[in-house]
This record gives structure tokens, sequence and C-alpha cells, in this order.
């Protein structure tokens, strides 16, 4: 695709100059609009009017104010008025490589600076927006971050899991099949662009959509979201997944709509219907692989070996995770003819999700 066949929903999130790369697959971005409970709103509403107060009850004021919602929106407050006076990342140093407080997917870079997380449009040089982090009201701060796909995963000091989306996407070609999805970005869409009747209308076939959450306070509060099932499961096991402080690496992947199909040997590809969202972790040893998924109880685990023999084995000290595929990088350990010792080579291993079918 060349750059000048980019065509955004709106020139105020991504233009062509500001591709990752010239075969980068099409993008149309369209900003997220939190909505307010009625309750919030109510309470809000009252308290803009000196008379208003007097309108609810001391009882309904205060339990409001106790409620988790009032909480929540009290510590976001002082967080967007504290966050003015917090230098952000450098705007000129461009994120190329993933590390513990810097991270990126396809449409966003994201930052830990200061104690705070940041993210601006990825690969450009566009003022950084701070975004809430939910672990602040008990005392927790940011310390390592890594994003996939929709997915931004975050570590607090006590290496506990806090996760949140930060896009919700879908081509083109599903909305006639999903009203609800389409009636969601048809209202967006008139919020940056109101005089066009339905922006819609004007993409491409199997354009790849995206509505911007980066900064909406969505955290989830547990690992193990399956429906219906996680209120009672996560009573007995507990709600955050931890990273053990011994882990040799971890990351996030997820094959969602932007890469939403398996390439084989031959290059054909075949289409994956629905998200796949994995936590890696490089456990202790360099020899195994744990793999976690949102959908199972965080004491499900499953176990992926790394190649190993008789004679030679492969001892990882680091992992990389995108769109179900593993990356790790150690020594291939080997044993010298004759058992005379052993020969370390340096290996990137990049074709684990082939083996592992992910």
């Amino acid at each position: 695709m060349k750059p000048e066949e980019f065509r955004p929903i709106h020139p105020q999130y991504i233009t062509s100059s500001e591709m990752t790369s010239p075969d980068m697959k099409p993008i149309a971005m369209i900003p997220h609009r939190s909505k307010s409970t009625l309750a919030g709103k109510h309470v809000h509403r009252l308290k803009q009017k000196r008379e208003g107060i007097g309108q609810v009850s001391s009882k309904a004021l205060a339990a409001y104010q106790n409620s988790k919602e009032s909480k929540q929106t009290d510590s976001q407050t002082l967080f967007f008025k504290h966050v003015k006076h917090v230098q952000p990342p450098s705007r000129e140093k461009k994120i190329f490589i993933k590390s513990k407080t810097r991270t990126f997917n396809h449409t966003h870079d994201f930052a830990i600076e200061n104690g705070v997380i940041w993210t601006r449009v990825h690969n450009t040089e566009r003022p950084w927006r701070a975004i809430y982090f939910d672990g602040y009201p008990k005392g927790k701060v940011p310390k390592e971050l890594h994003a996939d796909g929709t997915n931004l995963i975050v570590l607090d000091q006590g290496r506990k899991v806090h996760y949140k989306k930060v896009l919700a996407e879908l081509r083109s070609g599903e909305i006639a099949l999903d009203k609800k999805a389409a009636k969601s970005l048809k209202k967006a869409a008139k919020k940056v662009a109101k005089k066009v009747e339905n922006v819609l209308l004007d993409l491409e076939k199997d354009k790849y959509i995206a509505i911007d959450k980066s900064t909406a306070n969505n955290w989830k509060s547990k690992w193990f979201s399956l429906p219906y099932i996680h209120p009672i499961v996560n009573l007995f096991t507990g709600k955050r997944l931890q990273i053990p402080s011994n882990a040799r690496a971890w990351a996030i992947s997820q094959r969602g709509r932007y890469n939403d199909y398996l390439e084989d040997a031959i290059q054909q590809k075949h289409p994956v219907g629905t998200g796949v969202t994995t936590l890696y972790i490089l456990s202790e040893n360099g020899r195994d692989i744990l793999k976690y998924d949102p959908w199972s109880p965080k004491h499900v685990q499953f176990t992926m070996h790394l190649p190993e023999d008789a004679d030679r084995a492969f001892d990882a000290l680091n992992m990389s995770a995108s769109a179900s595929t593993l990356m790790v990088v150690g020594y291939q350990i080997e044993k010298e003819d004759q058992g005379q010792g052993i020969k370390k080579t340096l290996q990137i291993q990049t074709r684990l999700a082939d083996q592992y079918a992910a």
C-alpha cells in the first residue's frame, strides 16, 4: 500500500506522513467518548447549583460520595490536576524497541515516566497524554508495561497485573452484521465530523476501524473475565494475576481485527474468526514459557517447553510476543563431540507460534 492511499476519517488523528511504514495496512481511528452514569450526572448537576444541594437527601448524597464510582471520580480529578505539573517523556524520542517502561501497538506508543502512564499516536512526535491508573487509590504505582493489539498490561510494584483495552476494533465489512457496533461507530464518527451524514459509507471494503480508548478509565478489576462464571470463581481465587518476581520476561499478545488471519508457509491467509489474547511468562529456568488466558481462571496455566533433547537444550534469556507469535533470544547449548565440553550459540527462535499452534 502506498502512503497516499491512506485516508483517515478525520485528519486530527493520523495522517499518511505519520504512518510507521509505507506497507502498513490502512487504519481509520475514531475518538472514544466515555459515558457518565445517570447518578453521576444528576449529582454533578445539583452540585453546580447552590440550591441544588438541598434537593439531595443527606443519606443519598453520603451514599453516593462513599461509592466506588465517586471515589474513583475524585481520584481522577486529583490525578489530572496533579499531572499538569509532571514532566512527560521526550516528544522527540521515538520508540522502536520495547522495554519495561516503553512499549507500543499498531496505533499508539505507551510509556511510564515519573510514575505516570503516557500515550500518543505511534511513531510520531505528538504531545503525550496522561492515562489514569486504577491502582492509584490503593497506593499502587505503574512500574512495567507491555502492549499488543487492543491490550495494555501494566504491573504495579507488587507485580500485580492491571489490564485495559486501548481500542475497540472491527472491519468495515462486519458492520452490516453488527448493528450495535455500526450504531456506536456512526455516533462516534459524527462527533468529529458533524457535517458528514454517514462517514462509514466512505470506508473502503474491509478497512480496519478502531475507536481510540487509550485514555479511557476502563481498567478491568479482574484477570479472569469469562461471562457469568467469573464472579463466583474470582470470589475464591482472587481477581488479579501476579507475575513471579523471578520470571525472566513477560509479554501480552493479541491477534484481533488488525491481524485477523494466520499465514502459512506458502503465504496462504487463513482467517481468524475471534480475537486471541494470551499473557506469556518466561520462567526462571529459561526452559519453559507459561501461558495465561483471560477466559481461564488465574490459577490455570499452560506450559510450553522450549526445544530440548539428550544432546542439546535452549536457554532463553528474554522474550517478546505479538499477534500470537513468540520470539525468544538465548543460547543453544550443545554437547561437544565425545562429551569433552559444551558449546553455546546465541540464537533467536521465532517459529514458536507455528510449532505450538497459537
